[in-house]
Order: C-alpha cells, then structure tokens, then sequence
C-alpha cells in the first residue's frame, strides 16, 4: 500500500507543480470592450458610432451610444441592455448588470480614443511632431538644402 501511495504522489506531484498561476483580473474597461464586441457591435459599430453592419437592416445608422453618462442616464441605459427595448434584444440571460456597467464604462473611454485605445491626432488630423533623431535628421536636410536660385556652394545658379 505505502508503494501504491508513493506512485500515486510521483504522477500527481507535477500537475501541482505545473498549475498555472491565476490570471489578473481585466479592468472594467477591457472587460466592458470584450463584452461589447460580443454582443453589440454589430447593431452600435465597433465603437459604439451605430454604424454597425446590422444597422442598415434597422433602418440606416443608429444614435451613438459612445457618450458619457450621468448616473441617471446609467441605469436607464442598464435597464435597456438588460431588459431591450425596440428592435433591441434583452441581454438578461448573458450579463448580469455589472457587466452592463463595464460597457457603458468602455463606452465612455471609446468616445475619446480612435482605433484601438489610440489616442485622437493632434490639429488637423496629423500627429503631434516628436522631437528625436527623426526629426532632427529633416531639420538637417532642410537646412542643407539650396535655396531656390543657389547652387549647392551657395552661389548664383548660372546657365550652363
């Protein structure tokens, strides 16, 4: 029996061994994301615009739901994830109201960033200029270059 019970102990002893360290548990945001690109997407757009590809079928592009919200504005948009409303379906049987809190959260953080948790670009849709080697190195070349009507030495740029 002892030899039964050391075999037994030196097959189970590395899956105690093995067992995997329990993940960290996603923010409300990340979890607020991934229950949204499960379940309403398709109507709302991938961030949350109403421009899903579902949408057309109800009727063209649906109101942004990408918005901040006062507490108010909360639990009555809970009750309608939870409860639907129009051609909106319930999602009592897939979330509990938690989870419909961290959509609306995420909700909320995706009005201000662009792709992907990007932050928005600078003035006119270009992106902040960082100051680095990069930029340097044009700074450099721009200044070498001749202005118009010199030459490369800095002289008169003459026919030929």
């Amino acid at each position: 029996m002892p030899i039964v019970l050391a075999i037994l102990l030196a097959l189970m002893l590395p899956m105690w061994v093995s067992a995997k360290q329990p993940s960290k548990r996603p923010t409300d945001e990340r979890r607020g994301e991934t229950l949204f690109q499960q379940n309403c997407w398709q109507c709302h757009g991938k961030r949350g615009k109403g421009k899903g590809p579902l949408s057309a079928a109800l009727g063209g592009p649906l109101k942004s739901i990408a918005q901040r919200y006062t507490p108010e504005q909360y639990d009555a948009q809970v009750k309608v994830i939870m409860q639907g409303r129009g051609d909106m379906p319930s999602f009592d049987q897939v979330m509990d109201r938690a989870d419909a809190r961290r959509i609306l959260v995420w909700l909320e953080d995706a009005r201000l960033t662009k792709r992907g948790g990007k932050k928005k670009k600078g003035k006119a849709g270009k992106r902040p200029e960082k100051k680095g080697k990069v930029s340097e190195r044009a700074e450099a070349k721009e200044e070498a270059k001749p202005e118009a009507g010199q030459n490369a030495a800095g002289g008169e740029a003459g026919p030929e």
